[in-house]
């Protein structure tokens, strides 16, 4: 894929210190982005919120506060998403090994779906990173 891409996790503490205002000053910021690059394409990736609560980064947190906010925040990428369909897609994160069509939607949402290569997409999700 011919591209540049970064994984942002900021979105959500964002999203989190202006509970009053949330969806909108998230909203101007993924719009900020989309004037700023020019022809992003943002893939917004939701993971089920227990496991996130559950992750070694979130475990001093009360998961009572933090499920619901995750839930808000994955409503308000989804939302974002829909109206924003030519540049925006949602992938759930379980979908990712378990569903090679979620990854070929991927490519294809990338404009780069005669570049994927189904056995070099599971080495890569076959390899541990961290």
């Amino acid at each position: 894929i011919e591209c540049f891409g970064f994984k942002e996790i900021r979105y959500f503490a964002l999203f989190q210190l202006n509970k009053d205002q949330s969806v909108e000053v998230l909203e101007h910021y993924l719009d900020f982005m989309d004037k700023l690059f020019g022809g992003v394409r943002f893939i917004m990736l939701r993971r089920n919120p227990e496991a996130i609560s559950k992750s070694s980064w979130w475990a001093s947190s009360n998961p009572d506060v933090l499920i619901p906010d995750i839930r808000r925040f994955h409503s308000a990428l989804t939302e974002y998403a829909e109206k924003n369909s030519d540049f925006c897609t949602v992938v759930d994160y379980e979908d990712i090994n378990q569903n090679m069509d979620s990854i070929r939607s991927l490519y294809r949402f990338l404009g780069e779906e005669e570049k994927f290569d189904a056995d070099q997409v599971r080495q890569i999700l076959d390899t541990r990173h961290a």
